[in-house]
């Protein structure tokens, strides 16, 4: 136990490193160790393994102010890039990272997904077409992850009842229609570690990624706990536990939206816009819905919430509505809704995510 906890240590320490130098810029290695908190030899052995990787180069010298001069350790974030795609019901997102991870480049395109051969094929034509655009030293590409807006355990897909049979992808099938290697995972997780690097922080929270359906992920100590199991399917806790099994994902996700209104979710927020009754119905009971939930997972963990996936966009538009569901299911006076928080990363948090596991495996931080 003593050994793993060391091992997460040093591979926090060497992530704090990595993402202070890519906000903040070249700094010493006396900045470095100040700023987080961190002793100057534990500082000197991250340089030094950074360095035999590529990934830092000394910049500028200072003046001294007595003994060495002190040198600007500068990050080389352009020495590997990874490729991240999420697939959903409503289309599908690309995107290109480096190491910083700073967004190279993205895209978008009206592609749901399907379990089918010719569907994978077409995915693997925008995508080596993607990367022929925009990665001209192509070596330096470490691989691609690719997001399902699914569960999926042990390298299956595990639908819960009530999903579309379109969203049972064959793995193994679709796996074969590609020309490089990909690796699969459930966009719920991969949301949660690129909020991870976002935060830059070793805090407690719950990040709840919704989509065409309602997933997350428990953050303990900056870590995903339990990374390949099923935990964190929030959209499946029970709301009633009469006959219709009511779950939170059949209120609070994209697929609900577009099943009870028979629009895509561009069409219905449009029309919610224009103050269609009957949109203002479906996304009233969203609300109720999803406030509930949220408040429920509270109860429990006690932890900030953290809203991702490509529903956060419109649940940040309509907050203070939220807000003021959150304030009345409280039972103290003295709490504030402040627990909740939209993600900044979002439609493109899930890509990122499984961009940055291809990362993480290069520079060891592998959650698996």
């Amino acid at each position: 136990m003593e050994n793993k906890n060391n091992s997460e240590v040093r591979i926090n320490n060497i992530k704090r490193v990595i993402n202070i130098l890519f906000h903040q810029g070249p700094m010493t290695k006396q900045e470095l160790a100040f700023k987080l908190d961190i002793s100057l030899p534990t500082v000197t052995v991250i340089m030094k393994e950074l360095s035999s990787r590529g990934l830092i180069t000394n910049g500028e010298v200072l003046k001294s102010t007595g003994g060495r001069k002190p040198v600007r350790i500068t990050p080389v974030f352009d020495a590997k890039y990874s490729i991240g795609i999420e697939v959903s019901m409503n289309e599908m997102r690309i995107v290109l990272v480096d190491l910083g991870p700073k967004k190279v480049a993205v895209e978008r395109y009206p592609l749901g997904v399907q379990n089918t051969r010719e569907y994978w094929e077409h995915v693997n034509t925008i995508l080596m077409d993607f990367i022929n655009r925009n990665l001209a030293e192509k070596e330096k590409l470490l691989g691609v992850g690719i997001a399902l807006q699914v569960p999926i355990k042990e390298k299956k897909v595990v639908l819960s009842k009530n999903m579309p049979s379109n969203l049972s992808i064959d793995l193994n099938m679709a796996e074969a229609c590609f020309e490089l290697p990909v690796v699969f995972y459930s966009s719920g997780k991969m949301a949660a570690i690129s909020q991870i690097w976002a935060l830059n922080e070793c805090d407690n929270f719950i990040f709840l990624s919704i989509g065409s359906y309602m997933a997350g992920a428990i953050i303990h100590n900056g870590q995903i706990v339990g990374f390949s199991d099923r935990n964190g399917e929030f959209g499946n806790m029970l709301i009633s536990n009469d006959n219709k099994n009511k779950k939170f994902e059949d209120y609070c996700t994209s697929r609900a939206i577009c099943e009870k209104s028979g629009l895509s979710v561009k069409e219905f927020f449009k029309l919610l816009e224009q103050d269609n009754e009957e949109c203002i119905k479906i996304w009233d009971e969203y609300l109720d819905m999803l406030s509930v939930c949220l408040h429920n997972i509270h109860c429990v963990f006690d932890w900030n919430i953290v809203i991702g996936g490509e529903m956060s966009e419109y649940i940040d538009r309509y907050w203070s509505e939220i807000k003021s569901r959150l304030d009345d299911l409280t039972d103290y006076n003295d709490e504030s809704t402040s627990y909740v928080k939209i993600s900044d990363l979002g439609v493109f948090g899930p890509a990122v995510g499984a961009a940055l596991t291809q990362n993480d495996r290069f520079l060891n931080f592998d959650y698996e």
